[in-house]
């Protein structure tokens, strides 16, 4: 073979390979920079989660603290005062429940329930732990025994003008939390759910999941759920996604933001196929 068609075909080559390892670098330019954004997506999906959830938990103990101030400086801490005017801030704040406990044992509630001799409400969680706290006590969901739903609280301390201190507690369902949630499950492949601070499961799209009053699981209890709870624990590691087996064997993506004002965890899980198909589909015109 003369040299000049050597040439030319060797000059093809490298032309040839030239073409493919541009093509390849800007392929994987464009792949990590797609793969960023989608992540990015799903990050910001879940914090955006947690600021709504931030914005109606805040409305909620902003109205304890002021009806509690409000009923210090009228001074309404007899029965014939205090039941009436609680009764109005649960009608005023759906899916409330008010009550007051005093150190002297004496309970108001805005439920017209009228609690037996033996009753001592000092001694519950709401109780205790707002005495002992600086602010506003948060008590982590649990199923209501009386209403049979999840439930969460908020509880404050005061003083009355009497010098008598006590505790006004609230009892909120989760509802409006969970239609939150819910707002973002609209997709048959991704979902968001809530755990509390000890990533106990809240509100999650399988309702076996979901909190009973035969069962209580954690995220330890359901598929992937120890690998999530690592990730959650080991927060110096930095990792912004976890691939894991969900419980209906889809591979997905977990992304995770906290609430700032109850640290409560919302979960994203996202489908791996869903989220990089659209890649795959762009590979495989390059291919062609």
């Amino acid at each position: 073979m003369r040299i000049r068609p050597k040439i030319i075909i060797h000059t093809n080559i490298i032309c040839l390979t030239a073409v493919l390892a541009v093509s390849a670098i800007g392929f994987t330019v464009l792949f990590n920079t797609y793969k960023a954004m989608l992540s990015q997506k799903s990050e910001i999906n879940a914090e955006l989660i947690a600021s709504r959830m931030d914005t109606w938990l805040t409305e909620q103990r902003s109205a304890l603290t002021q009806n509690i101030d409000a009923m210090v400086e009228l001074d309404l801490f007899t029965v014939e005062q205090a039941n009436p005017y609680l009764k109005k801030m649960n009608e005023h704040n759906k899916g409330n429940s008010y009550a007051i406990c005093m150190d002297d044992k004496s309970f108001f509630n805005g439920i017209d329930w009228i609690a037996p001799p033996t009753y001592d409400a000092r001694s519950r969680p709401w109780y205790t732990g707002a005495m002992a706290a600086d602010g506003v006590f948060i008590m982590d969901p649990y199923l209501s025994v009386n209403a049979g739903i999840m439930v969460f609280g908020f509880s404050k301390k005061f003083t009355a003008k009497d010098g008598r201190s006590g505790v006004i507690t609230t009892e909120i369902s989760l509802e409006d939390l969970n239609n939150i949630i819910e707002s973002f499950n609209e997709s048959s492949t991704d979902y968001a759910f809530l755990l509390d601070r000890q990533y106990n499961i809240v509100i999650h799209k399988n309702a076996e999941f979901n909190p009973t009053k035969e069962q209580a699981l954690t995220l330890t209890d359901i598929p992937g759920g120890e690998l999530l709870e690592k990730t959650l624990s080991n927060t110096a590691s930095g990792t912004k996604e976890v691939r894991f087996t969900d419980y209906d064997g889809l591979e997905r993506l977990f992304y995770s933001a906290q609430s700032q004002v109850t640290s409560w965890i919302v979960g994203m899980a996202v489908s791996y196929n869903h989220l990089y198909m659209p890649i795959r589909q762009s590979l495989q015109y390059v291919l062609l």
